[in-house]
């Protein structure tokens, strides 16, 4: 297991530069979250939370538990995390989409960023216009899951892990808060 990890270090540091090479293989480095590398490792992070939030849309539980790290809890919690995703996906049909992406720490194998999360009922999904101009509130269905936020318009802090020669979505590591909407 330490092999598969060690490789997938070495992978990560082959495309971020050989320099951080030597770096990479014995501990997490810090790259300035603007560089142009981490810049490039952010399109992938954001790929790979785009592809979980279309999982939920299309609650595809397989696919949802695809992107997640496999270091975001013990057996026993991603046991539960796929149950509540399963109930959610019973209960409510939900419409989530990125609307904002910031990489703040890129210290591989670890990354963090600010994400802003749009989640709506699937039938009240409308154009950019329409929802920059629409007092954006609670969701209607936050009691149904613990997966979903309280705000229909959010912010918050994400994790990823870089593991198997890709990135990862981790944990939300704060409290989501209420969002305005970005300006262009």
């Amino acid at each position: 297991m330490r092999h598969a990890h060690t490789f997938s270090l070495l992978k990560l540091a082959a495309s971020v530069g050989a320099a951080l090479l030597v770096s990479a293989c014995t501990s997490a480095f810090a790259i300035d979250p603007d560089s142009p590398v981490a810049q490039r490792e952010a399109e992938k992070m954001r790929a790979v939370l785009e592809e979980n939030f279309q999982a939920c849309n299309e609650e595809n539980l397989k696919e949802l538990l695809g992107t997640t790290s496999r270091f975001t809890g013990t057996p026993q919690q991603m046991a539960e995390f796929a149950a509540e995703a399963k109930q959610m996906f019973e209960d409510t049909d939900v419409y989530m989409r990125l609307v904002d992406f910031q990489l703040t720490d890129f210290s591989p194998p670890i990354a963090y960023a600010t994400v802003i999360q749009l989640t709506l009922p699937a039938d009240e999904k409308s154009s950019d216009e329409d929802l920059a101009n629409r007092k954006l509130g609670t969701t209607h269905f936050r009691s149904n899951s613990a997966l979903l936020p309280e705000y229909e318009l959010c912010s918050y802090r994400q994790r990823f892990n870089f593991e198997g020669g890709k990135w990862k979505v981790h944990k939300v590591v704060s409290r989501p808060v209420k969002a305005e909407w970005p300006k262009p």
